[in-house]
């Protein structure tokens, strides 16, 4: 009895120790705050205003938006010529009370976008892998766009991964970060639309390590390296611990990368297998493929380009331009090959060069003598 009850005191005490000592750290964290910088407090203990700028017919509009509810507190405009209405604004924005979170809007037709699909295992490195295939899955490479993603579904039952893959072009963006270069402050988003948020793409590349620092920010992340030295002096024994769980993340996090790049090869090998058996039953074909290239090549003129082409049973598909769509269609019936040639598509016009886009559909005679 005087055993259980030496436990149970002791437990007790235990308790109201580990309470009084949860007590003194939130009293102590709650000071060690009040040292901050007024700026840094706001900005964590209250939701910062939205200020947007954009262009549009060589001026500059800023507008100030207030707390979560985003609503529209004022507007600045300002001429991208005028060098004295840009000091005025320049005042505004510092003279606010509460800090800003500024968003560079872009125009929506410098914004692109496609849908792509990558199994569930790519998810951690998402951003390294749409990086790497940006050759492959877009015109351009990755040194000439920034790029964020949307994930718009996660498909459990076949392992994959569904997302909106959005970018603009370097030189866009670069255009409209220099007309509000004479800022103090550089944008932490860039977008095209806030009405996708929450989740907005972000555009906005990471700031340059080598940009000069006023001596005011300088002195306060020397402040805060010196305090979070101190917060690691006191946790140190935590911290051994979490380094212990960082090493087995790391494996986990190596095994599940080798997972991934075996999950790309399987996909990999399996579209090899697909063209091969593509190739496979194209042999097989009563009229060769390259009899039916050779009879094009040699039928068409040379104002006409061929930018797609498609055989397929007993169809063949030309998606190309041309200075007389019409007269492709004349051709092709004039051959052994086709029949029932027509436009499956009305024919448009390219601005940039005058010539017919078309897409030309026909029927292939497999008995053909040739």
């Amino acid at each position: 009895m005087r055993r259980k009850l030496a436990l149970t005191t002791m437990e007790f005490t235990l308790t109201e120790a580990r309470k009084r000592l949860q007590d003194f750290l939130e009293w102590w964290g709650e000071g060690l705050l009040l040292l901050l910088p007024a700026r840094w407090l706001a900005r964590l203990r209250h939701q910062p205003d939205t200020v947007t700028v954009e262009q549009q017919d060589g001026l500059l509009i800023f507008r100030h938006y207030t707390g979560a509810g985003r609503q529209l507190s004022s507007e600045r405009t300002v001429s991208m010529d005028d060098e004295s209405e840009k000091a005025p604004v320049k005042e505004w924005l510092n003279e606010q009370a509460k800090p800003l979170d500024l968003i560079l809007l872009l125009p929506r037709e410098s914004r692109l976008q496609k849908q792509l699909t990558y199994p569930l295992a790519a998810e951690k490195e998402l951003r390294s892998v749409l990086e790497f295939d940006m050759d492959k899955q877009t015109p351009f490479t990755s040194d000439r766009v920034y790029f964020d993603y949307i994930i718009t579904g996660r498909d459990t039952a076949n392992d994959q991964l569904h997302i909106t893959l959005c970018l603009v072009m370097r030189d866009v963006l670069h255009k409209h970060l220099d007309a509000i270069g004479f800022l103090d402050q550089r944008p932490e988003t860039a977008t095209t639309d806030m009405d996708d948020s929450p989740e907005y793409v972000n555009f906005m590349p990471p700031p340059d390590g080598n940009a000069n620092k006023s001596s005011g920010q300088a002195f306060a992340y020397t402040c805060l390296a010196a305090f979070l030295l101190f917060i690691m002096t006191l946790y140190l024994p935590l911290l051994r611990y979490d380094s212990v769980i960082r090493q087995f993340e790391e494996r986990i996090e190596q095994a599940r990368s080798g997972a991934m790049h075996v999950q790309v090869l399987e996909n990999k090998r399996r579209t090899v297998l697909k063209r091969s058996e593509f190739l496979s039953s194209e042999a097989q074909r009563k009229i060769p493929p390259l009899h039916i290239i050779g009879d094009l090549t040699r039928r068409l003129p040379d104002n006409t380009w061929i930018n797609r082409l498609s055989i397929r049973a007993d169809e063949i598909q030309l998606h190309g331009e041309s200075e007389a769509a019409a007269a492709v269609v004349q051709l092709m019936e004039e051959s052994d090959y086709f029949e029932q040639t027509q436009f499956r598509s009305p024919v448009t016009k390219n601005n940039s060069n005058g010539k017919d886009q078309f897409h030309i559909a026909a029927k292939l005679r497999l008995e053909s003598g040739q």
